[in-house]
């Protein structure tokens, strides 16, 4: 490569590089900026892309292709111009108009073709330039003319700007250059922008903002903290994440310091070799960064996925764990008298998580991987697409859709997808911030796969380039609910960072193929055949292939345990919490795992609270605070919206439970056992509040002064939403009075609750604790709801043979031999058999009507076809009750129920 040709390369990867920055942290930092104000170039070598070696052809390709893409994803509409260099090299017209036509025939499909500036002048689709005759070469020339023209025809160069505006960027413009003043406090710009005509602090707010949306000043008032700066130059936020996030080398200044060597060589290696920033090392690396920003800047940098809060598993404390095995609600004020010296040691010990400088691969050793830089290619190399493994499903990523049919080749989903450079360690970031709740022993990190471990279940990723996509496995006995928390957060995770980016939910079928799994779950629950490539697969072959990760068809009749808690604020909890739910054979309900698409989501959970045997609310600060909200405007709060449910249904059982039988069916709901947590469970990458904000309220008092803040109001939203599911689906009367928003909340602390306050007790062990509390709960529920079924099964029986003895007496001579089964209307077989699969008190009205009084009766005439669902649900019985009856007749066979 020649002098020039060095030069003018260097000068447009300048544009998009940062020194010592790793690949994948690049694209990350600069989403910092808004970059579609901007016109863009994509260099390429026209001499790779005639290169007799295929390999260098393909790489030169795919590097096009990969760009263009991220333009996409991080500029969407801003224009391109396609440069090629080497013309000295390849300088033949016909050579550079094949070019052309293959850069049309490869690269317009790509959605961010339409923004590329077609080479009018020479008819071409880029500009080949000759950078050894550097500004003499007339194609830079048409270059730089056409970079000019392009930029001028933007709307927003013409756009109309307040002069106030211009005065005070002007003035801003002046001070970083002149003083060398990186940033501003707001305050100290309000008072500038006075004398710029600008008088208000609104004013001034809506100024800035008006300047960061084309990157000329940073101002980030969404974010806590950093509304009170203005960062002159986007060059020093660069250069001060780049302090952390960055190739450390050795020799590096930072490695010889003497500060940092006083930490201890174990801080430096966590950093280096695990991504593991220490706080005590931060403020060494930061030292001469304000400290009342520091806070403030790590919340923009863990805002953007660059680091999260991270907390180790730590070692149950044997005689910590016994002081606490006992304590009940009581407030901690009284245990709190040391609590700034503890709340600062804890703040000196913090942690942080730096994705961007895990490990390239958990089990290649670093040598192997140095020269690779992305980790795109890295994964090429050591994950590969196994095809099918038991309890594992796919994230393929996409800047379109490209489904056609049920079923996808690998490599036809490798062709289709884009994985963006960082995508799985903005991924990462955001899983581990749930995933570290519950987490039983170190996770294993890299930027190219992650092992998650969870009392007895794993969670692995691992991004895998030959499908275009993430893998995700859990190795559980029930990982349903597991995977899909999974998918909602990797989904989530890539839709904030990447708008444009779609995504695909896809299960292995073999070495080749992969499913959709929206469709194998259509043909799960409508029991159809379904076609894979020439191969068809019956619903039964869908369940001992994907059994695990298929959901009880629809709404199940009854669950253990309904789960209610706030997404942002306490989803990692749950996620925790969850599996050790299941371990306990609880069957707890979770809107991930049981609320399908196409239901109505209000009336499908508030059904399953009534089909709960125990209702947990989680209660914590974040979640009480969102509704505080709701003194500035209604609106229906959804977790709000549950307590009411819960608290009304639990009202209504209590009032009649002796004379409404007939709605025992629809609600069995009979504890509301309310979790109320502290701090240690908020969510770390929660932007509405802090976990010092939340620390506050780690006490049961405070948490409940809190609740008293809530409005006295009633939520007309909220309440119209309550009684439509009375009215509709449980077709009783609504309440006739309603809470307040304050009443409700209330209401919970009066509860006896499970209580996890204490912010010093190990984590693990308060979730063991709810769990088995929840646990005994349930059982207590279980055995309440057990005998009221057996009285209410036997009066049901004595009204029945006292009904038949009356008309028996009637057309009948009496008896002189009394009938054995003159107590209940069944043999007992058929009693045991209904009880063993809980369905007595369901079906046993309808099964009376149909005149069937044994199991040998039930089971032939359901194998005959002559009782159906339809058959039940026209004799009032419910879908669930129904669907189970004749799943569970199905497998027994006839001869064996005549001996049953």
């Amino acid at each position: 490569m020649s002098g020039g040709e060095k030069r003018a390369r260097r000068e447009v990867e300048a544009l998009l590089a940062q020194t010592k920055l790793k690949d994948g942290v690049k694209n990350k930092i600069r989403a910092i900026a808004n970059n579609t104000y901007a016109v863009y170039l994509l260099v390429f070598s026209m001499e790779d892309l005639l290169h007799q070696d295929e390999s260098k052809r393909t790489e030169a390709w795919e590097f096009m292709e990969h760009w263009l893409s991220s333009l996409h994803l991080h500029a969407k509409g801003a224009p391109v111009l396609i440069v090629g260099t080497f013309a000295d090299v390849v300088s033949q017209r016909k050579q550079h108009e094949q070019i052309s036509r293959d850069i049309h025939s490869r690269l317009r499909h790509n959605p961010a073709f339409a923004s590329v500036v077609y080479n009018s002048k020479h008819k071409l689709w880029f500009w080949p330039v000759d950078n050894t005759k550097s500004i003499g070469d007339p194609m830079i020339q048409d270059l730089r003319q056409t970079i000019s023209s392009t930029a001028l025809a933007q709307e927003y160069v013409s756009q109309e700007v307040a002069v106030p505006y211009l005065h005070l960027y002007d003035k801003l413009n002046a001070i970083a250059r002149d003083e060398k003043r990186p940033l501003l406090t707001f305050d100290e710009v309000v008072a500038i922008a006075r004398t710029c005509g600008l008088r208000t602090r609104q004013e001034t707010r809506a100024c800035l903002q008006f300047l960061h949306l084309y990157s000329m000043v940073l101002y980030y008032d969404s974010v806590p903290g950093m509304d009170a700066y203005v960062i002159l130059s986007p060059q020093w936020a660069v250069d001060t994440m780049t302090r952390v996030i960055r190739t450390f080398g050795l020799h590096d200044d930072d490695v010889q310091g003497p500060e940092v060597r006083a930490l201890g060589a174990d801080v430096w290696d966590d950093l280096v070799d695990r991504g593991i920033l220490h706080r005590r090392l931060l403020e060494v690396l930061w030292r001469d960064v304000d400290s009342n920003l520091v806070d403030p800047f790590l919340r923009l940098m863990m805002q953007y996925g660059l680091c999260i809060q991270y907390s180790p598993p730590k070692l149950v404390d044997s005689r910590r764990a016994l002081a606490h095995a006992n304590s009940g609600h009581g407030d901690n004020d009284g245990v709190s008298k040391g609590n700034d010296a503890h709340q600062r040691q804890q703040h000196q010990q913090q942690q942080y998580l730096v994705p961007a400088i895990l490990p390239m691969t958990i089990r290649h050793s670093s040598s192997t991987m140095e020269s690779v830089t992305l980790s795109t290619t890295a994964a090429q190399q050591v994950n590969p697409y196994l095809g099918h493994e038991e309890k594992t499903a796919y994230v393929a990523f996409s800047l379109k859709e490209f489904k056609t049919e049920a079923s996808v080749r690998a490599e036809h989903a490798q062709h289709a997808s884009f994985l963006p450079e960082g995508l799985f360690t903005v991924v990462l970031a955001h899983v581990m911030a749930h995933a570290q709740h519950g987490a039983s022993q170190k996770p294993k990190l890299s930027r190219t796969h992650a092992i998650c471990f969870m009392e007895s279940t794993k969670l692995e990723l691992q991004l895998v380039p030959a499908v275009g996509g993430i893998k995700m496995k859990i190795t559980s006995a029930q990982p349903r609910a597991m995977l899909h928390m999974l998918h909602k957060m990797i989904s989530e995770a890539a839709r904030e960072r990447y708008p444009e980016l779609k995504s695909s939910l896809l299960v292995p079928f073999d070495d080749k193929t992969l499913l959709f799994f929206e469709d194998v779950l259509h043909h799960h629950k409508s029991k159809q055949d379904m076609w894979v490539d020439e191969q068809l697969l019956s619903p039964d072959d869908l369940v001992a292939k994907y059994g695990p990760l298929l959901p009880v068809l629809g709404l199940q009749d009854k669950y253990d345990v309904f789960i209610s808690y706030r997404q942002r604020a306490s989803s990692g909890l749950v996620m925790a919490l969850h599996p050790r739910l299941e371990q306990r054979n609880l069957v707890a309900f979770l809107d991930a795992n049981n609320l399908e698409t196409g239901l109505n989501f209000k009336l499908s959970f508030m059904t399953a609270i009534g089909l709960s045997l125990v209702a947990c609310p989680i209660v914590s600060a974040a979640t009480i605070m969102q509704m505080r909200q709701l003194q500035h405007s209604d609106y229906c709060d959804n977790v709000l919206l549950e307590w009411m449910t819960m608290l009304a249904l639990h009202e209504h059982q209590g009032a009649h439970s002796a004379d409404e039988e007939q709605q025992h069916a629809r609600i069995r709901l009979r504890r509301v056992v309310p979790v109320i947590v502290g701090s240690a469970w908020h969510n770390v990458n929660d932007s509405s509040m802090s976990r010092a904000e939340v620390s506050e309220y780690d006490s049961f008092d405070r948490l409940k002064r809190l609740a008293m803040t809530l409005p006295d109001a009633v939520s007309k939203e909220t309440t119209s939403a309550l009684d439509q599911y009375f009215t509709q689906v449980l077709h009783l009367p609504p309440p006739q009075r309603h809470k307040s928003v304050r009443q409700v909340v209330l209401s919970l602390f009066d509860i006896d609750a499970v209580v996890a306050l204490d912010a010093a007790v190990d984590r693990t062990s308060q979730l063991r604790d709810i769990a088995e509390k929840v646990r005994q709960v349930v059982s207590s529920a279980r055995s309440e709801e057990q005998t009221t079924q057996e009285a209410d099964t036997a009066r049901r029986s004595t009204q029945s043979s006292s009904s038949s003895s009356t008309v028996m007496t009637t057309f009948t001579p009496p008896s002189t031999t009394p009938s054995p089964s003159s107590s209940s209307p069944f043999e007992p077989e058929l009693i045991q058999w209904l009880n063993r699969h809980s369905l007595l008190s369901h079906v046993e009205a309808a099964l009376v009507e149909h005149g069937i009084d044994s199991l040998e009766v039930l089971v032939a005439l359901v194998h005959e076809g002559d009782l159906t669902k339809q058959t039940l649900r026209s004799s009032g019985v419910s879908m669930g009750p129904a669907m189970k009856l004749v799943r569970e007749a199905k497998k027994c066979d006839v001869d064996a129920a005549s001996a049953y």
